[in-house]
């Protein structure tokens, strides 16, 4: 039995490892008896891989550190000369063996392995390194803002513990997440790593279909590297914003709106778009009707009214106007038009005001043409005393003419023009017949 100087785990004879578990020390190099053990060289030698077939067990990993067979094997004997111990039957000389001084390695130990019939990729080195992946699917679709995931099996199949990088060729960088990035695997052992591809929703995220490289080597031996194929088939989809304004108008006639559209998608976008009132009242029309977009472009369409009822007097009407586009409402907010009459209330009651105001002042007119068209009084048969007073209160101005007949009372008006009851202007001249005797 063979005891392991780290675990003390009992092995059976001839191990070349530890066959604890956790522990997988290489035993062949520890505390060989020199009168069963070959020489540091030979012993050497034997571990080379692929000399006449020895089941020794293979150098340790990182052929990148390892030194040479003739150094270790001069190191060991200047050891040995240092240590002067002379070889006796009960203290037999050991062999002093330099050991690789590098740092632990976390082994994974994987349980279930990928089946043999996986498809994949192998690559493997003349020294004894070896890898194979496979990958759980090789055809993958993705909606942009959404993630696909698909698991990648690592083998090692060579004879040493490998540290085992990955990364994803084809791809942008940001758009792939690898848990781990990295993995440690024993001899004959195999680990997962999840391969997380996520498209952001962006318009630089074009729909078709891309092909890339999920790609692993080995730290130790990086001629040993392998890599899979895969397709990824990114989705088209829509994002279209709409805006339209002015959101709140008032007015007595309805303004011309602006529809403002811009593509947040990845994928050209072509619509007719229309235009409709809540309440049936308004015949809205878009220009240009037919809007086509590309990615991340922006147009407007101006949305006019061709026809709209006639309000004069009463209350204001409103109108939640809403566009769409192939039939679709657009996600906008409808805009709100408040429709206001041509004659407010504030202009009937100043018409009302201004009539009362046109009646007294035709009321004041006439009054005041009356005054100054006095009515000629009736003066026959006065005295010329009496009828020139009327007439001079009137405004008017008594013009007397006499008349001779011995018939007519001296001082009596006979006659008068103009006639009685004629409108004249003030400052008229009337004339008046006065009797003589």
């Amino acid at each position: 039995m063979i005891k392991c100087p780290d675990c003390d785990w009992e092995n059976e004879s001839g191990s070349a490892w530890c066959a604890n578990p956790d522990c997988g020390h290489l035993l062949q190099w520890e505390n060989v008896p020199a009168a069963n053990a070959p020489s540091t060289e030979s012993t050497l030698r034997q571990s080379a891989p692929g000399e006449g077939g020895a089941t020794a067990p293979s150098l340790p990993p990182d052929a990148g550190n390892s030194i040479p067979v003739r150094e270790v094997a001069a190191t060991a004997k200047q050891a040995t000369r240092a240590k002067r111990i002379q070889p006796t039957v009960a203290n037999p000389a050991p062999v002093y063996v330099l050991k690789e001084q590098r740092a632990p390695v976390v082994v994974e130990h994987v349980a279930t392995p990928a089946p043999e019939g996986t498809k994949g990729s192998s690559s493997r080195s003349n020294d004894g390194h070896g890898l194979y992946v496979a990958l759980a699917a090789d055809n993958l679709t993705v909606v942009p803002g959404r993630e696909v995931t698909v698991e990648l099996s690592i083998r090692n199949t060579g004879s040493f513990v490998e540290h085992v990088d990955v990364r994803v060729d084809g791809l942008p960088h940001d758009w792939t997440v690898l848990e781990p990035g990295e993995v440690n695997l024993d001899v004959k052992k195999e680990g997962k790593v999840l391969v997380r591809v996520g498209v952001p929703r962006s318009t630089s995220a074009k729909p078709g279909l891309r092909t890339f490289e999920v790609v692993a080597w080995s730290s130790s031996s990086p001629t040993v590297n392998c890599s899979v194929p895969a397709r990824l088939q990114v989705e088209g989809y829509s994002d279209i914003q709409a805006s339209l304004e002015p959101m709140h108008v008032q007015a007595r006639h309805i303004p011309t709106l602006m529809l403002t559209l811009t593509n947040k998608g990845n994928e050209d976008w072509t619509a007719t778009i229309g235009a409709s009132d809540a309440n049936g009242r308004l015949s809205l029309h878009a220009n240009p009707r037919q809007i086509t977009l590309g990615p991340g472009s922006r147009a407007t369409a101006a949305i006019t009214v061709s026809r709209a009822p006639l309000l004069l007097t009463g209350s204001p009407v409103v109108h939640q106007i809403q566009c769409s586009a192939d039939g679709l409402a657009l996600g906008t907010a409808p805009a709100i038009v408040t429709q206001m009459p041509k004659v407010t209330r504030w202009m009937v009651r100043f018409a009302a005001v201004a009539l009362v105001v046109l009646a007294v002042g035709a009321a004041l007119a006439i009054k005041a043409e009356k005054k100054s068209t006095p009515a000629v009084p009736a003066v026959m048969n006065e005295q010329v005393s009496v009828a020139s007073q009327q007439l001079s209160q009137l405004g008017l101005v008594p013009e007397l003419k006499s008349v001779h007949s011995p018939k007519i009372q001296l001082g009596l008006i006979v006659g008068q023009s103009p006639a009685p009851g004629q409108h004249v202007r003030i400052g008229t001249h009337v004339e008046l017949d006065v009797g003589s005797g």
